[in-house]
């Protein structure tokens, strides 16, 4: 319980420090203010501190720090006029008719009293009902805005004069003009943070705690103490406000406030209701007995526990000019934010004088050179590619540098790539006569074996594209793809003809076609080199509808990918890959052709016949590889097992969230000594379009980055509007 207790005598004197000598008067004040006002007071002995400084003749600063607990911004201002009467008193010998000051204690009794009155309850009631749901909790730039941490960061900034102007001059407009200028003010303000909270992130449903100052009577305003309570004010942000609806929506709501922000009623709010602070400061500081002055407020360095950021509006000096205070909490802002949080502030201050119609949601909130930075600088990934138009020639390249390396192995049978070659393309020419050729589809419906890949290889030889299709797939969804897709021949085995629907398309075994190939063990030519546009291949996901979809991939987006995946991935030697997953899957192209065009081998595991695919886990058994491009889910079997391949060298993991603790898990597995990638990218995108690498130190977010466009990519993030959005904002992802 609060108490008072009034010595008999206060044992302090303030410090008189003389620095009119120093090299640097000024810089050598700030130092030593700076690391005063950072120490703590001990609450039994006093609450405040204070020092005279001397930097000159004619120059002093006058050091007073109070804490919190025994006054507030109007105290500050009431203390310094009643200073500046009691020095002119002094002067003159007149000290003794100080007039008594009004005691706190009066406030205290009229508080009390004024919760027991009919307003009081009536206000007490209204702020325990408002917030009886459940309250939203904000994030700000990806960051949740509950830290326990009171350390802040202090962002200062003078709107100047020509903002403040027009700022004042809004308050002559309806519906902002209310009964005083700082009313019209709080509105503006309290409408300008709402945006901001709403555009960094991205949430709709907002609260701040805003102060009331308390003092309704002429007695409390010349009262020293600590007067100010915070209430909440709630607003909803709607995708089609402006300005002026967002004003006028918040306009009742802060008038609401006002009329129930009675003094004691903040007990009934819940603490954690808000993270985000608006303190508007109509206070202003005189000279001081006609000496000028300029008043400075010194940061402490730390803030209220559970305020994320807190924005105060003030004139100290009545120049005209307003200046933002933005104080940060350093947990939940990192460093790299607050370096453009006031642009992006008045960003929507300067939209917002300039057109008071302007959609919130349309707003741009970065700066000419950070949208330089985001848009182009992050985007210049221009790379050469060789001089060849489909993957067909580089894999031609291996064979002719290569011939009897092995190329495919499955078990203890393998392919060398001379034989990879002939063979390939003795279908691929059988094919032709079948009259499959250019920009033709062929499906593929077959088991994962050294045919299935010798199959793919040969249908982009004869010129056509190829559909995988996943052996497992439902009745219903193989019926669609075969239809959908416009197939004119299905390339499938023995085994699993029998499973295939009645189709349009010609059904050839491929036991069929492979059987004649030259004899001398030369490949025929090619009939038709892919054009650089052609088809490659298409892949059916399950769009964002649940029907599946049809990806229509070219040789020249396959050919980037894999030359980019080659440079990346292959730079110290030739690295094996297994096929596992799913042929289906867009993943597993990289696992397909990135060896064909190294040097490398595909090594092959075929599907597991009791319906349960766990091949990964003889991937991981087998320790044939050097590189595994898999899943988080194939790469969670490895955390914990016995099985750890010693020959691994890199996991390139994609396709799901990657959690950064099992990426740390797998690290540690290893000591390590493994590399491991996070590669993302939609199907459209041609298997991967953003890549990371991670690294257990740095990487402290619940889920690895994915990082930085690859060659010849470019990556927006952008908000409703198209701009790009700040870092940590979230936003549309936009790849070309």
């Amino acid at each position: 319980v609060p108490s008072q207790h009034i010595v008999d005598e206060l044992h302090f004197q303030p410090d008189l420090i003389d620095l009119s000598d120093s090299p640097a008067p000024a810089e050598a004040a700030d130092k030593f203010l700076n690391l005063r006002a950072r120490e703590q007071f001990t609450l039994t002995e006093r609450l405040f501190d204070s020092a005279l400084l001397k930097l000159g003749s004619h120059r002093f600063i006058w050091f007073i720090n109070q804490h919190h607990l025994i006054c507030d911004a109007w105290s500050c201002t009431i203390l310094q006029q009643r200073l500046a009467h009691f020095y002119r008193l002094a002067l003159e010998n007149r000290l003794d008719e100080a007039p008594p000051s009004p005691q706190f204690q009066d406030y205290r009794s009229a508080e009390r009293k004024l919760r027991n009155l009919p307003e009081g309850r009536d206000a007490a009631k209204y702020w325990k009902e408002k917030f009886i749901h459940e309250r939203p909790v904000i994030e700000l730039y990806g960051q949740r805005a509950d830290s326990p941490s009171t350390a802040t960061r202090r962002l200062s900034w003078d709107i100047g004069q020509e903002r403040s102007e027009k700022l004042r001059a809004l308050t002559k407009v309806s519906p902002i003009k209310s009964i005083s200028q700082d009313l019209s003010l709080y509105y503006i303000f309290s409408a300008l943070l709402f945006a901001y909270m709403h555009r960094v992130s991205g949430q709709s449903d907002l609260v701040i705690g805003s102060p009331s100052h308390n003092r309704s009577t002429f007695a409390h305003k010349e009262t020293l103490g600590l007067f100010v309570e915070l209430f909440p004010l709630r607003i909803t942000i709607n995708p089609e406000d402006t300005f002026r609806s967002l004003i006028e929506s918040v306009i009742p709501e802060a008038n609401q406030l006002l009329r129930h922000a009675l003094p004691g009623a903040s007990g009934e709010i819940p603490g954690d209701c808000y993270a985000v602070v608006l303190n508007y400061l109509n206070v202003a500081f005189d000279d001081f007995d006609n000496l000028p002055t300029h008043c400075s407020w010194i940061h402490s360095g730390f803030g209220d526990r559970g305020h994320a950021l807190r924005l105060q509006v003030h004139d100290f000096d009545r120049t005209g000019s307003y200046t933002l205070l933005f104080d940060v909490n350093k947990e939940t802002v990192p460093v790299s934010v607050r370096e453009h949080l006031v642009d992006h502030f008045l960003n929507l201050v300067d939209a917002l004088l300039n057109d008071l119609d302007t959609r919130i949601d349309h707003v741009s909130l970065l700066s000419r050179e950070h949208t330089e930075l985001l848009a182009y600088s992050y985007n210049d990934t221009a790379a050469a590619l060789p001089h060849v138009s489909s993957i067909l020639e580089l894999f031609e390249e291996q064979v002719r540098a290569v011939p009897e390396a092995t190329a495919i192995a499955q078990s203890k049978a393998e392919l060398s790539y001379r034989q990879l070659d002939q063979i390939s393309g003795a279908i691929a020419s059988n094919l032709k006569r079948m009259g499959i050729g250019s920009e033709d589809i062929v499906a593929v419906y077959m088991d994962r074996s050294i045919s299935l890949v010798v199959s793919l290889l040969a249908i982009m030889k004869a010129g056509a594209a190829f559909v995988p299709i996943d052996t497992t797939f439902p009745d219903q969804r193989l019926a669609y793809v075969l239809e959908d897709s416009g197939c004119r021949l299905v390339l499938t085995s023995g085994e699993l003809k029998s499973a295939l629907p009645e189709a349009n398309a010609k059904i050839v075994e491929y036991n069929e076609i492979s059987g004649e190939f030259a004899a001398d063990g030369v490949a025929p030519p090619l009939l038709e080199e892919p054009g650089n546009r052609s088809l490659a291949y298409m892949i059916y996901t399950s769009g964002s509808t649940g029907r599946p979809k049809g990806v229509m991939i070219e040789h020249h987006s396959l050919l980037n990918y894999l030359c980019w995946a080659r440079k990346e991935y292959m730079t110290d030697g030739t690295h094996d890959l297994p096929l596992f997953s799913s042929v289906a899957a867009d993943l597993t192209i990289t696992s397909l052709f990135l060896p064909l065009i190294s040097g490398s081998t595909v090594v092959v595991y075929p599907e597991s016949k009791d319906g349960l695919d766990l091949s990964i886990v003889d991937v991981y058994r087998d320790d044939r590889v050097d590189i595994i491009k898999l899943t988080p889910s194939h790469l969670a079997l490895l955390d914990g097992s016995k099985n750890l391949p010693a020959r691994l060298k890199k996991f390139i993991v994609g396709g799901e969230d990657f959690k950064s603790s099992l990426a740390r898990r797998v690290s540690s597995l290893y000591g390590g000594r493994i590399t491991i990638y996070n590669e993302y990218g939609p199907t459209e995108a041609t298997i991967g379009c953003m890549i990371y690498r991670f690294d257990p130190t740095l990487d402290t977010q619940s889920s690895v980055a994915i990082g930085r466009p690859i060659d010849n990519l470019r990556i927006y993030l952008l908000d409703k509007a198209l701009n790009p959005v700040p870092v940590g904002v979230k936003g549309d992802l936009y790849i070309a």
